[in-house]
């Protein structure tokens, strides 16, 4: 058997295209700086933040349930903190604490055909909530459509809503019963403090209800 031949190109000027240690060390000096500087801006949420705790604990309490949603890599954060809230508050297999509303491969294309993309959320939410849940919406920038339905959809079922947006929420804080704006439009600093906030959280439900 003839053994394989593997062949490697030659790295021509790689010295010159690789940047400068001093460079990449003052890009995680600079970027560092930026997360610094807007966590030290967080102080003025904490009433607003206190009070989504406050209205999650109650939930969880009556035996409701959080329903996270988002567009995006903010559906990624949606699971992420869903995750954490069962992993802390350990309530069953069968009767989590939080479940983050997205529709699967197969769903998102049957609501999407029949109803619109705005629906996407909407529909799934409708069919996973019941009376005591609490809906917990984030968005880094301006919401899309299908996040903007759901809160509306919330909205006319009575269900609680909390918000968690970038700087200037637009159209979804005025769906929120409590709306909470990170003051930055850098979007990775956005994600980064929506991330912060959930863990923080888990942590102030996990100990006021007693886990």
């Amino acid at each position: 058997m003839r053994s394989a031949r593997v062949y490697v190109m030659p790295h021509r000027d790689s010295a010159s295209r690789r940047p400068p240690r001093e460079l990449l060390q003052a890009m995680f000096e600079h970027e560092l700086l930026l997360h610094r500087r807007l966590f030290a801006e967080l102080e003025p949420l904490r009433e607003g933040l206190c009070d989504a705790a406050v209205t999650m604990t109650r939930t969880l309490r009556s035996g409701g349930r959080l329903l996270l949603c988002g567009h995006g890599a903010s559906a990624a954060t949606c699971q992420q903190v869903a995750a954490h809230f069962n992993g802390r508050l350990r309530r069953g297999h069968t009767d989590p604490a939080a479940m983050a509303i997205h529709a699967g491969a197969v769903a998102l294309a049957a609501v999407t055909a029949d109803d619109g993309f705005e629906q996407m959320v909407a529909r799934p939410l409708l069919a996973h909530s019941r009376v005591g849940d609490c809906l917990v919406t984030l968005s880094v920038g301006p919401a899309s459509d299908s996040v903007l339905q759901a809160m509306r959809t919330a909205r006319e079922q009575g269900v609680p809503r909390i918000a968690l947006l970038g700087r200037d929420g637009g159209a979804l804080a005025g769906l929120a019963d409590i709306a909470i704006e990170v003051p930055t439009d850098d979007l990775a600093r956005v994600h980064e403090t929506h991330l912060f906030i959930g863990h923080t959280w888990c942590a102030q439900v996990e100990q006021a209800l007693g886990r």
